[in-house]
């Protein structure tokens, strides 16, 4: 366990950890997957906390639904879109392998549940103060933004460090991971890339809304998943509107 808290704070503090070769290879797959299902189901506990305390009756139920909702939705994300990250970067220059890809992705999502962690103090907080089910969604739809959104800017900030690292000779004479020699070739990139975030996200707020639900409308009953209607967007700017009238 010691070694898995020293890999979350190295991949908090060094945004090298998941741009450079040498640091990715010393990174193990199963590692960073279990840093994403212990930290991810770490928040869905704290979301579950408001199905205990907003009903007449705790539902034990919603715990356990969030508890492993969570990290699916991270995992089963990261496995559909990394496929096309993988060839994205690979048309664009990369050097990095298939599983240095994998890794240095696995990195960036352990960063996103990190930071969605640290928000599940608040969640419960929250959770066992208001019965506002408004609320709570759009809390938890804003935190998971949040740490979506610095995950993201962990990703950029590895492109960017890829991009404007000077090519050092490896040992045996291979090129550098990146390497730009214009300007409008590094925009080409970030262009690209930010098309790809832009589609990681929609397929995440999709399959957020495939798995719901999270937290358990208090005066529905207990169901580990809904029926498919409407969508992700439309059910939340329908919250917002409850949150307000």
């Amino acid at each position: 366990m010691k070694e898995l808290w020293k890999l979350v704070d190295m991949l908090l503090r060094e945004r090298e950890a998941v741009s450079s070769e040498e640091a990715l290879s010393r990174m193990r797959v199963l590692r960073l997957a279990v840093i994403v299902l212990l930290l991810a189901a770490a928040y869905g506990v704290f979301m579950g906390v408001y199905a205990l305390t907003s009903r007449a009756t705790p539902e034990y139920r919603q715990v356990v639904s969030c508890m492993w909702k969570v990290p699916v939705l991270f995992l089963v994300t990261l496995l559909i879109c990394f496929p096309s990250l993988y060839v994205f970067s690979t048309l664009l220059g990369s050097r990095l392998s298939f599983l240095a890809t994998l890794k240095a992705l696995l990195g960036i999502v352990a960063i996103t549940v990190t930071v969605l962690a640290s928000f599940g103090p608040i969640v419960a907080f929250f959770s066992v103060s208001t019965e506002n089910y408004a609320f709570m969604k759009l809390l938890n739809v804003a935190f998971f933004a949040v740490a979506g959104l610095l995950g993201v800017g962990a990703l950029l900030k590895a492109l960017r460090f890829l991009l404007s690292s000077p090519p050092v000779p490896a040992a045996d004479d291979r090129p550098p991971v990146i390497w730009l020699k214009t300007a409008g070739e590094e925009r080409q990139i970030r262009r690209v890339f930010r098309i790809w975030i832009l589609i990681y996200a929609l397929v995440g707020a999709q399959m957020g809304w495939v798995l719901r639900p999270f937290l358990g409308d208090p005066h529905s009953p207990f169901a580990w998943f809904r029926a498919r209607q409407a969508n992700f967007f439309l059910d939340v700017w329908q919250s917002f509107l409850k949150l307000f009238s």
